[in-house]
């Protein structure tokens, strides 16, 4: 702690800097440790300057920031406490010692004064020839709450009068009540009409054995079994006592409580205490207040305002911690700290709409005449808005612009970031620092962490400047000069506290777009193409590795093809390289399916990044009619995979083959009962949700072969299977084009469907989820088969064909294969946006993949492929980034 100004300002030590200089007459030794010296619960700091001969010597006291001990070549003055935590309602002592070096008496007169509840009334004139020491009696008065750290505390204080000058002694108390009380609800939420127990802690702060009496009463929605309570406790003993209670409802229990207080051989007297405690419960929205903090309750969501230092602290029923905080405000500039210590002047609390509030209003001290009010709304869906009012209250504007600050602290596990026009995932606690991020390059509105509880979204005005500090972000608001009488709102702030389970939808939230642009997702290191085109002709492709965060590449990288075993090239890097992108040179192979590995260590940080390259082989795709078993069917085939559809047999593909194999289960050529379809085609078809197999068979349809290309530029060649429906009493005037597409050479299946709305009406996705269905033929025996998908936790579970009915929801690839075929086949598409399931019993194999859409009538939408696969190995999920994000959006029919 820094007292130099203190120093300076004493009228009793101004000879003696008249003659030295501060700095280099001081003998203050500057060590490596925590400053000062405590003593019988006191912290001291001593000064020291010598100069020719001369000394003095001064020690302040912490918490009263004020001197307790000068000496000079004169005299020693010095002021001493029994203790530094005393209980109120009681007398204590406080001694003086003074010695005088001269050879002749010094006169001192010591005046007491009053501090805050601190009642000293004390007066001497002292004749000191060499030294003395003398006691005084002071009262430490009732307090009304328990003495905070941050704010000034309480100190006994006497004027001294020496040799014609003045000075003032300060050493701070820390005033204490004579018992502790506080109550605890051991539950994360409570339940109605359920005999249940809280807890009330008690803590004696004498040095003696007490008797404590007190009474809980009852009010409107509680009722307490026992409410009388009489304990003895030791000195500084502490107890937890049980209370029994049921709730009729839930509420907020605040109770002013009597408690009686008896020492030996004293007569008893009383003081009173309130305790608040939330009892909370789904749908209860209520208020209150207790010792620490006020309370908001909305449901299973709350949020707490700090008294201490004026922080907000929301939070959700089971939430271990608080993994969101919102910091205190500050006005500028320079940006004041004084709303980290200063209590609200006033709090109010108030519901409107489902929805609750805190107000809480400051005046600042730093910014004369600046009034600042906080609002933190909390909705029952568990989202927050917070904003401010700053208020001129005086006559004249400000002379200067005023700024305020408005910091949030938020853990950020598994962070979810717009940056550089990317959307950049964490999955895991890399990144999880303010510092490996820059603000300019966050290109939305809006964070999301996923986090291990709960998903937290914060999002903000575009027009709000975000920064970053060191644990903490910050949302700068320029207010300029603010005239008299004027009120400056700043715009809100949201967080959701998984009030949005995913930043998919969150982004929609915060970018207030129905529909919004989509964006490739990347690891925040990451590995791709440098065009991102997955498809490839050349021998070679140029790759970029790109590290996001503010750091630089310090370690080794191996780059080769997953099914190579030396690599193509290795690389060094260091710190002092400066390097955070490079491009690197990478040959393919002649396999239709290449994987490129790069293995490398990042700091301290090993990780291994994949990429897909699916290249194109040199044979034109065959697109020809067939007649097969009666029915018009169109063929085509890559020189790797043969594919069929007939229009005149059901709205499907119904043959898909891979190395001679049979791959789709079908019913061709005549669709009939199974399982629990009737009809049932099988194969791989698209259909809305609310439409049944019967109305697909009554559908018109009819076949095509197409080329179509996607948004990197590839054309695919294939099947379009047109249908509509023309009589259906709900979607006349629907219809769609099924693609099945290839490229020449590559072992895939692209599956998407174009949908086409004619109906008249606006269709919500409520109502408008399309899916696919892929029948499987996995083994020629029904039971050799098999199905892998990763979990959440990124774990690979297995699932047999043969133990019976299966349905599971599937966050990655789904890669299927059996005991009795070479190879596997894997199902992929853009999770972000679309659900897979997975399903199986004794008579089928179905893989579904499900999107709703928001349609206009009169426009077209092409929903996110699927992938059908073949391969030895199964693709790394992390090397399907770019396939994943594949569309279409424009076609050329042939």
């Amino acid at each position: 702690m820094n007292f130099i100004p203190s120093v300076l300002n004493l009228e009793i030590v101004k000879d003696f800097f008249k003659e030295s200089d501060w700095y280099s007459t001081s003998k203050r030794i500057i060590e490596v440790k925590p400053d000062g010296r405590k003593e019988n619960g006191f912290d001291y700091y001593e000064y020291l300057w010598e100069n020719e001969g001369s000394q003095l010597r001064m020690e302040f006291e912490r918490r009263g920031r004020g001197l307790r001990l000068i000496e000079t070549d004169e005299y020693l003055i010095s002021v001493d406490l029994e203790a530094s935590e005393l209980v109120f309602g009681k007398d204590y002592q406080v001694s003086y010692y003074i010695r005088n070096k001269r050879n002749q008496p010094i006169e001192v007169l010591l005046t007491g004064s009053n501090d805050k509840n601190i009642e000293f009334d004390f007066e001497k004139t002292l004749y000191v020839n060499d030294e003395i020491k003398v006691e005084g009696t002071f009262k430490v008065n009732e307090i009304r709450e328990e003495q905070s750290i941050w704010r000034t505390h309480p100190a006994v204080t006497t004027t001294v009068d020496i040799n014609g000058k003045r000075v003032c002694l300060k050493v701070g108390i820390v005033p204490k009540f004579p018992v502790k009380i506080s109550a605890k609800v051991p539950s994360y939420e409570s339940f109605l009409n359920v005999p249940s127990v809280f807890y009330i802690d008690v803590e004696n702060n004498y040095n003696e054995e007490i008797e404590l009496n007190f009474q809980l009463p009852n009010i409107d929605f509680i009722t307490i079994d026992k409410g009388s309570n009489l304990i003895v406790l030791g000195g500084k003993e502490k107890k937890s006592i049980p209370i029994s209670y049921i709730l009729s409802d839930f509420g907020f229990y605040s109770a002013p409580i009597e408690l009686e207080v008896k020492l030996k051989n004293e007569n008893s007297f009383s003081f009173n205490k309130e305790i608040g405690i939330a009892f909370k419960g789904l749908g209860a929205k209520f208020s209150g207040e207790c010792d620490e903090y006020w309370h908001i309750h909305n449901g299973p969501y709350q949020v707490l305002l700090r008294k201490l230092n004026n922080s907000y602290l929301p939070s959700r029923t089971y939430l271990k911690g608080y993994p969101t905080r919102i910091l205190a405000p500050k006005l500028g500039k320079p940006f004041s700290l004084e709303f980290t210590k200063k209590r609200a002047e006033s709090v109010e609390m108030f519901e409107d709409k489902g929805t609750i509030t805190i107000k809480a209003t400051y005046h600042s001290g730093d910014f004369k005449g600046l009034q600042l009010v906080s609002f933190m709304k909390l909705y029952p869906e568990g989202m927050l808005e917070q904003y401010y009012e700053i208020t001129n209250t005086t006559d004249e504007e400000t002379k200067e612009a005023i700024w305020l600050d408005h910091p949030v602290a938020q853990e950020l596990n598994d962070l979810v970031i717009p940056y550089d026009d990317k959307i950049l995932q964490l999955n895991d606690t890399t990144g999880i620092e303010y510092k490996d991020w820059e603000c300019r390059r966050i290109t939305e509105n809006w964070l999301f962490t996923k986090g291990n509880q709960m998903p937290t979204g914060i999002s903000w005005s575009p027009e709000i400047k975000l920064r970053f500090e060191s644990w903490f972000m910050v949302f700068e608001f320029p207010l300029g000069k603010i005239s008299p009488q004027k009120t400056m709102k700043t715009k809100p702030v949201y967080i959701s506290l998984g009030a949005y389970q995913n930043w998919e939808n969150f982004r929609v939230f915060a970018l207030s777009q129905r529909k919004v642009k989509e964006m490739p997702a990347l690891n925040p290191i990451a590995f791709t193409l440098k065009d991102h085109n997955p498809v490839v002709k050349a021998d070679q492709v140029v790759t970029t590795l790109k590290n996001y965060k503010t750091e630089y590449f310090d370690g080794q990288i191996e780059v080769n093809l997953l099914d190579e075993e030396n690599p193509q090239l290795s690389k060094d890097f260091s710190q002092e390289d400066g390097i955070n992108e490079i491009d690197l040179v990478v040959k393919t192979n002649h396999n239709p399916i290449n994987v490129i590995s790069l293995k490398g260590n990042f700091s301290a940080r090993e990780e291994a990044l994949h990429i897909l390259c699916l290249k194109e082989g040199k044979k034109n795709i065959l697109q020809e009619e067939r007649i097969e078993d009666g029915k018009l069917i169109y063929y085509v085939d890559n020189d790797s995979i043969q594919i069929k559809a007939s229009p005149e047999f059901f709205p499907t593909l119904h043959s898909m083959v891979y190395k001679g194999q049979e791959w789709l289960d079908s019913s061709f050529p005549t669709a009939r009962a199974k399982s629990w379809w009737n009809p049932w085609g099988g194969g791989i078809g698209y259909s809305m949700k609310e439409l049944n197999n019967n109305s697909l068979n009554k559908t018109n349809r009819k076949c095509s072969f197409a080329s179509i290309k996607d948004n990197y530029g590839n054309e695919w060649r294939g099947i379009k299977l047109e249908v509509m429906l023309e009589d259906h009493p709900k979607y006349k005037g629907l219809g769609w084009n099924q693609y099945y597409l290839l490229l020449p050479g590559v072992p895939m299946v692209c599956s998407v469907v174009e949908v086409i709305q004619q109906t008249g009406k606006f269709l919500h996705n409520s109502e408008n989820t399309w899916f696919s269905d892929a029948f499987l033929k996995l083994s020629e025996r029904y039971e050799a088969g098999w199905m892998k998908t990763l979990d959440k936790k990124g774990k690979l579970t297995k699932y047999l064909t043969s133990k019976g009915a299966v349905e599971i929801r599937s966050e990655a690839s789904m890669i299927c294969g059996s005991s009795e075929r070479n190879g596997i086949l894997q199902i992929i598409t853009d999770h972000s946006s679309s659900m897979m399931e997975y399903y199986c019993n004794k008579e089928v194999i179905l893989v579904g993949n499900f999107q709703s859409l928001n349609m206009e009538n009169g426009k077209n939408y092409f929903t996110n492929p699927v992938f059908y696969t073949f391969s030895q190995q199964p693709i790394p999920e992390d090397a399907l980034v770019d396939l994943k994000n594949l569309r279409f959006k424009r076609k050329i029919e042939k």
